[in-house]
């Protein structure tokens, strides 16, 4: 994926079920090439798992550096999954 994006000449959001906490290896890597958006415009601790670990951010939405991340958040009401949704906005540089 790092390897595709850094070839692509087109801005790229990745989002996708990563099941990678922010300490990970795989989201280190992508870190080292793209902008976080929890970091960027996220709100709070950013729990996206819906489970019996409190506070565990599983799903990192990744975009290039030439995508301005303005928003993020974290879906909580939607109890039905294991993955609580997220909700971002974005706009090209």
């Amino acid at each position: 994926v790092i390897k595709h994006s850094s070839n692509n000449p087109n801005p790229c959001v990745l989002v996708g079920d990563l099941n990678e906490p922010p300490y990970g290896y795989v989201y280190e890597q992508l870190a080292e090439h793209m902008n976080n958006a929890f970091e960027e415009a996220g709100h709070g601790a950013g729990q996206t798992y819906n489970g019996s670990i409190p506070f565990l951010r599983i799903d990192n939405p990744f975009a290039t550096r030439d995508i301005k991340i303005h928003d993020l958040q974290t879906l909580q009401e939607v109890q039905f999954t294991d993955h609580f949704p997220l909700y971002g906005t974005y706009s090209l540089e």
